[in-house]
């Protein structure tokens, strides 16, 4: 899922399927997204990672600036 704002684009809630984890699946749709994003001469691309996500972040060249927390009632 994407969202826009000016000259900046998230791409957010990129999951693979347990079964497929680690054959590239996230790393294809992560590219093909940032693909599109510089075909709209988007400025800015931000990927928000879950923890699991984050070493596929990295190595596609994304810089972490912050970690956001969250919260979850009853854990």
């Amino acid at each position: 899922m994407t969202f826009s704002s000016g000259e900046a684009t998230g791409l957010y809630t990129v999951a693979t399927l347990k079964e497929y984890l680690y054959r590239g699946i996230g790393s294809a749709l992560v590219g093909c997204s940032l693909k599109d994003m510089q075909a709209a001469e988007v400025k800015l691309a931000i990927l928000q990672a879950s923890p699991m996500g984050q070493t596929l972040s990295r190595n596609i060249g994304f810089e972490e600036e912050l970690t956001i927390h969250l919260f979850q009632e009853g854990l």
